[in-house]
Formats: structure tokens, C-alpha cells, sequence
């Protein structure tokens, strides 16, 4: 293999070379993509926010329906929907 300052590239003809098909040097992967501040409070901080309260809902719900004055078919099939929601 030949070094380079940056990345290696395997030498012509060996497998590993072969199975890449490289024609070009491989790209450094050191380098972080640059997120704005919306796309991290978005995707980062309110989507995580908003899947934990529906975790605790969902928990909230499962124990509310689980109250023996609550049992009928219908309640089952909301405890049913409450955990597959959870898990999935």
C-alpha cells in the first residue's frame, strides 16, 4: 500500500484494489459535515424531545387502561396499540 499525507490507496492489481475499482484517491473521512443551528434544534434537540413525550404517554396511558375499571375489548385493543407504539 502507498501512503499519502491524507488518506492510502491500495496498490494496482492487488485485490482489495480491484474490488474498490479506485480511480481515483479515496477521500479523507476526518472532516465533520457542517450543521446549521436550525437543522441541530430540529433534528437533534425537538425530534428527540417529541419521541420521549410520546414514550411517557404511552406509559402514562398503559397504566391508566390497565385499571381494572377499565377493562373491555376496546381498552385492550388501545393497550395493545400503546405498546406497539412504544417499542416500534
Amino acid at each position: 500500500m502507498s501512503m499519502n499525507s491524507s488518506h492510502w490507496i491500495p496498490r494496482k492489481g492487488t485485490l482489495l484494489h480491484d474490488f474498490l475499482n479506485l480511480t481515483e484517491p479515496l477521500q479523507s473521512f476526518d472532516t465533520f459535515p457542517e450543521i446549521s443551528t436550525f437543522e441541530f434544534i430540529t433534528e437533534g434537540a425537538l425530534i428527540t424531545t417529541i419521541g420521549l413525550l410520546g414514550v411517557i404517554a404511552n406509559i402514562v396511558s398503559l397504566v391508566i387502561l390497565s385499571r381494572p375499571q377499565m377493562r373491555s375489548s376496546v381498552n385492550c385493543g388501545l393497550q395493545g396499540l400503546a405498546v406497539f407504539d412504544t417499542l416500534f
